[in-house]
This record gives C-alpha cells, structure tokens and sequence, in this order.
C-alpha cells in the first residue's frame, strides 16, 4: 500500500477556455424568454491552493482563485412590438477566496479492491 506523507501542499492551476453553451433568463422582457448561443467568448481562471495534509485521507486548505470571462453580445428576434432585443457584450473579472476540506477515499479502495476480485 502506497503511504503518502503529512505536512504542507500547494497546487498552482490555468485554465482556459471557451463556454460551450451560454444561456441566460431575462424575466423582465420578452415575457421570460431566454437568450442562448454557443461558443460565446472565453474565460482564464488562474486557482492558488495552498494547505496541510492532516492525515493519510484528510487536508485542509486556502484556495485563491482569480478570473476574467469576456462575452459576445447576444442578440434574439421576438415576434412582438419589441423587435430584437440585445444581451450587451460583458466583462467580468473575479476573485474568489475559499477554504476547501477534502477526503479522499484512495486507501478504502487500495484495501478492499483486491479482496472484491
């Protein structure tokens, strides 16, 4: 059985991307009509983890994750006296802080898998 040891962790994370569906509810016009569209913009998220491994399963940690998403402006026909109605071209920065407790399940598989064979 594999051992893992104790003590201080850190994982460093990029990630880019375009959204493979965009949808989103406007309830106060076009009588809740929604606007979609794919492959609308794109987002980079860079994701700072830094924590201690308490036991062989446990580690609590801090996790700083930092983003900007641009998208395209959407724009729908109705069939009504509101003609198209336009979802403005947006950008959105963010910043997120969060403390993260995980447990992982690795050893219970390591002990038991073997005797389900």
């Amino acid at each position: 059985m594999r051992r893992i040891e104790l003590g201080w962790r850190h994982q460093i994370q990029l990630i880019a991307g375009v959204p493979l569906v965009t949808n989103i509810s406007n309830t106060e016009v076009n009588e809740g009509a929604s606007f979609s569209e794919n492959f609308n913009g794109f987002q980079i998220r860079f994701k700072g983890i830094y924590g201690y491994q308490i036991n062989e399963n446990f580690i609590t940690e801090f996790g700083l994750e930092m983003g900007f998403s641009q998208c395209n402006a959407i724009g729908q026909d109705f069939e009504d006296s509101v003609g198209t109605t336009e979802f403005p071209e947006s950008n959105i920065v963010f910043i997120y802080p969060g403390l993260i407790a995980m447990w992982s399940f690795y050893n219970f598989s390591e002990k038991y898998s073997r005797n389900l064979l």
